[in-house]
């Protein structure tokens, strides 16, 4: 297993969320995906982006708001073979059904979750285990509120419904990092 600092394992989950919004653009772009004319291609789309972007903000704010020290803390990274591997799948899929697309984006951000906890957990530092816990925290909320959302959706043209702000998830101790 190798080293890294802190700043440049953030850096990694911000590309590969970036990765996934580009797999999913291409998936659906090249793909003449066998769903009803509902949306559905528009919403998945959507909902990558926005998960992108919500993940981009929360990184933004987390290092803005980390000391440089913890930031520069160098931790053993943990291989990252389970978000590759996600990501893969998406890139070779062929002709996926909706319910494919959408397996593969939840294996993807489980993925990534995975990933925080297991660096939250060989943290020694709690301002490096408070960031990572975040990070976990809002990948999870942003799962939980747009699949609650898609279970009520009407109309699958809409934009994927989230009030998920990455400032609600900060804790008190996270806010003073």
């Amino acid at each position: 297993m190798s080293f890294q600092q802190i700043r440049d394992i953030l850096k990694k989950i911000l590309i590969y969320h970036k990765e996934l919004h580009s797999c999913i653009a291409e998936v659906v772009a090249r793909e003449n995906l066998d769903l009803e004319d509902d949306g559905r291609k528009e919403w998945i789309t959507k909902y990558v982006k926005l998960q992108s972007e919500i993940v981009t903000k929360a990184l933004g704010q987390l290092q803005s708001q980390t000391n440089d020290r913890a930031l520069d803390t160098w931790i053993q990274y943990v291989p990252d073979e389970e978000i590759h591997r996600s990501l893969q799948k998406l890139r070779s899929i062929d002709n996926p059904s909706w319910e494919d697309l959408l397996e593969l984006v939840q294996s993807f951000d489980q993925a990534v979750r995975n990933l925080c906890w297991t660096l939250a957990d060989q943290s020694s530092l709690p301002d490096n285990k408070e960031l990572f816990e975040t990070l976990g925290r809002v990948s999870q909320s942003f799962l939980e509120q747009t699949t609650w959302g898609m279970r009520s959706e009407t109309t699958w043209g809409e934009s994927p419904k989230t009030d998920l702000e990455p400032d609600d998830l900060m804790t008190d101790e996270t806010r003073s990092i």
